[in-house]
């Protein structure tokens, strides 16, 4: 695999002298060792330079871009602007010896995840960010004409479903079920929500690529889509997770926006924002209604007005917080990452990592809300105490990642498919520690799914091949 074609040359070069402009001042005012900054700012370059340099995968793109904004960034703008961390750090205390102990940490689990890129990319031919031959006409035969009907009825279904969630309180961010259904209608409700009806809109997308379509009617649906879940859910960046992972797809395949008119991108560039701002709104103005006089602290840490934009842009990412406030646990050993791995969601409970980071949250009512704060892959693997544990499970995170995007692209042939599930699963690594069980429930109905729809591609492919070899008399 080559590097990606680079017509100009002039955005890296700027992003670069940014990058390093910021390290002199990082590596000037870290008060710990700055060998091991120096150290840490290479391994989170070579990172960020291998996922937007080398495109072989979504997933790890997307990974590699959390991880760099949640430990690199964050870590040298609190180091450059010396303002506190939004998240709870535990019984952290900022000295140079435990800045260097956090920075070992994330070094040696970035260095885990260089590895396994390396090892993908020397064993694995071939990109799934790019469309293939095998991209081409996979839309089952009756999708052609029934095309405006699966329209229609998954927008009326993801509207239905959005407003049934916020009536009845189903599932939502930060808040205990108001109703519980008949199980598993909840995690159903949830899954549709935060992957399905996203899953079934980049279907459609490559259905209609696959037919040389436009695409115009479903582009602008998974807007609704996005819309329609992020507001539903109370989650802002839902959102943004579920409309970026289709934009880079068409970036990454320039033949499919050069059968769009430029007229049409315009609209849709407006409607994406658009929907995007009115989502932000809606959820705050939901947010308010349903928090409201409930966790004042929590409230005055997000209302801070002197820095919105570094909150906004630098301090959402989960990263660095959750190592201070794991290695300043004491008593960290297999035991502890046993007991966390282990950890089963249950309503009235305090979460395990919310007592090691001695959460703000601890004084809400778990019998009403869930909010939690989240320590990170990282701080989970580094419950065990061991460096060893973080680089292997690093390794093997982000491995198992990048090949269960390489198995979805095998089933779907589908590259906005493979771009959403890409996202979905960068984001839940990246955002690990608190009950991970939960994950097993959502990825076995997200890929009970793409089973679902390699079986209806291949029923095509299966026709196809009869019928030709009945016209060929092979087949009576």
């Amino acid at each position: 695999m080559t590097l990606g074609t680079r017509r100009n040359k002039t955005l890296p070069v700027i992003l670069l002298i940014i990058w390093f402009a910021l390290f002199l001042l990082g590596v000037h005012l870290y008060e710990g060792s700055r060998w091991l900054y120096l150290l840490f700012s290479s391994c989170y370059l070579c990172l960020i330079i291998t996922a937007c340099f080398y495109r072989i995968n979504y997933a790890y793109l997307y990974f590699a871009i959390f991880l760099w904004l949640g430990y690199w960034l964050k870590l040298t703008a609190h180091t450059i602007l010396s303002y506190p961390y939004q998240e709870s750090t535990g019984a952290f205390v900022s000295t140079g010896a435990s800045l260097d102990e956090v920075l070992m940490v994330a070094t040696v689990g970035c260095c885990g995840v260089l590895l396994a890129w390396w090892i993908y990319r020397y064993f694995v031919t071939h990109s799934t960010m790019f469309l293939g031959p095998s991209s081409k006409n996979i839309a089952p035969s009756w999708y052609k004409n029934n095309r405006r009907l699966c329209l229609s009825l998954l927008m009326l279904m993801g509207f239905v479903t959005a407003v049934v969630n916020v009536i009845f309180g189903i599932q939502q961010s930060g808040l205990v079920p108001r109703i519980i259904l008949h199980w598993p209608l909840n995690a159903v409700t949830y899954w549709l929500l935060a992957i399905g009806f996203a899953l079934m809109t980049t279907t459609m997308l490559g259905w209609d690529v696959s037919l040389n379509k436009r695409a115009s009617s479903v582009a602008f649906l998974s807007l609704l889509e996005a819309f329609f879940s992020s507001v539903s859910i109370l989650s802002r960046g839902l959102y943004i997770f579920h409309v970026i992972p289709s934009i880079v797809s068409l970036c990454s395949n320039r033949e499919i926006i050069k059968k769009i008119r430029r007229l049409l991108i315009v609209v849709m560039s407006l409607c994406c924002v658009v929907f995007f701002v009115m989502s932000l709104f809606m959820v705050a103005a939901l947010r308010s209604y349903y928090y409201s006089g409930v966790l004042p602290d929590f409230r005055r840490v997000n209302s801070d007005s002197t820095q919105p934009i570094l909150r906004l842009v630098v301090d959402r990412w989960i990263g660095v917080e959750g190592l201070m406030a794991v290695a300043s646990y004491p008593n960290k050993n297999g035991a502890l990452f046993y007991q966390a791995l282990v950890e089963k969601s249950e309503i009235g409970k305090i979460g395990m990592y919310q007592r090691v980071a001695k959460s703000q949250y601890l004084d809400a009512d778990a019998n009403r809300f869930a909010f939690a704060t989240l320590p990170g892959p990282m701080a989970f693997l580094y419950y065990s105490g061991s460096l060893l544990f973080v680089f292997c499970g690093m390794f093997l995170f982000t491995f198992v990642m990048m090949q269960s995007e390489k198995l979805v692209g095998f089933l779907t042939r589908n590259v906005f498919t493979c771009s959403l599930y890409g996202m979905t699963i960068a984001n839940s690594i990246a955002q690990i520690g608190t009950t991970p069980s939960v994950l097993l429930k959502f990825y076995g109905m997200t890929f009970g799914f793409i089973i679902f729809v390699c079986v209806i591609q291949s029923t095509k492919r299966l026709m196809t091949r009869r019928t030709r070899d009945v016209d060929r008399g092979l087949v009576v």
